[in-house]
């Protein structure tokens, strides 16, 4: 028997993320990591301590493009 976790949408849990002071804490200091970063290395920094793995190519565009504005 495998044990299955049932696939819900629970917003509260989101909003208790969202506005958790330990959750925030956390964000902030690593925006502040990935910011002193150079420019260059931003992405793949920030997918290294968020994921622990590199970004895929089309990772590192959309998230490219995103803060580009495109």
């Amino acid at each position: 028997m495998v044990a299955e976790r049932d696939v819900t949408n629970v917003p509260s849990q989101a909003l208790y993320l969202m506005n958790n002071s330990f959750v925030r804490t956390q964000a902030t200091a690593m925006a502040k990591r990935v910011v002193a970063a150079s420019v260059m290395d931003r992405i793949t920094y920030a997918y290294q301590l968020a994921l622990s793995r590199p970004p895929s190519d089309a990772e590192r565009l959309r998230a490219d493009r995103y803060l580009r504005g495109e």
